[in-house]
């Protein structure tokens, strides 16, 4: 495999000519950049196989050559996993303010919620969250969570209804909007607190580091934990479904507002 030879500008234009054949100017014109800087990579990736280039009406068409088409999807897998692992290291600060937010104790029931996830990096993250609560409760606590994560100690349940009412202590609401009928739904099963964690800002740490990279080699870019809300947006809003008692924390780009239930 190719990856470590290559820079991210050469990969996009991989990704440029994946579909279809290109001329220097097109690409410069799709790429953003100098005929300076681009026409050298443009001759590196011919130099390793690559690419090759078609004279055609008095232009040379770029396009990926079988090695190229080869590798390509070779290095897609390989640097989209590489990032998401980088991802979720640099996440880990944050996934540990967002669970000493929480205040959790030994013995804690807690109930997690989370919208349904597909997109591999926000599964890592829920798994990891999920994980550290679980060992923050101990076994003698418990951790109800409403999509299927398959970790040691954590129920699966399908629906609120599925517990009984006040069966948990605390509720933790993941990505997930807040809304009226939601808020009332945990209140129903939760004790003592809800947790709402959310972006203070509209570019979460993760996202600004990572999206245009994801963007550029065609992944879904990460939207992680909440809507988007500030700080104001959450107090108006959980004022407005009546509650008063709010505990409020934030690290640079998210946040952990709790709502005091007794």
């Amino acid at each position: 495999m190719l990856v470590r030879e290559l820079t991210f500008f050469q990969l996009e234009i991989l990704k440029e000519l994946k579909f279809k054949p290109k001329y220097g100017l097109e690409l410069i014109n799709n790429l953003n950049v100098s005929s300076g800087r681009l026409y050298p990579n443009l001759k590196r990736l011919e130099n390793l196989g690559l690419i090759k280039g078609v004279k055609k009406d008095n232009r040379i068409y770029y396009s990926l050559s079988e090695k190229g088409i080869q590798e390509f999807e070779n290095i897609m897998y390989w640097v989209t996993d590489y990032v998401l692992s980088i991802g979720v290291n640099l996440f880990d600060e944050y996934l540990s303010f967002i669970v000493e937010s929480l205040r959790l104790k030994e013995g804690d029931r807690v109930l997690i919620g989370l919208k349904e996830i597909k997109h591999p990096f926000l599964i890592r993250a829920a798994r990891e969250i999920t994980g550290r609560i679980s060992k923050r409760v101990t076994l003698s606590g418990s951790v109800f969570v409403l999509q299927k994560i398959d970790l040691p100690y954590v129920t699966h349940i399908e629906d609120l209804d599925l517990l009984p009412d006040k069966a948990v202590d605390k509720s933790c609401i993941l990505a997930m909007e807040m809304n009226k009928k939601n808020m009332k739904n945990y209140e129903r099963v939760t004790k003592s607190e809800i947790s709402i964690i959310g972006k203070a800002h509209s570019n979460i740490f993760i996202e600004k580091c990572f999206y245009n990279t994801l963007k550029k080699m065609g992944a879904e870019a990460p939207f992680i934990l909440g809507e988007g809300l500030k700080k104001e947006d959450v107090f108006k809003k959980l004022k407005e479904l009546g509650y008063e008692k709010i505990r409020y924390t934030s690290k640079e780009e998210v946040f952990v507002a709790t709502v005091i239930l007794q």
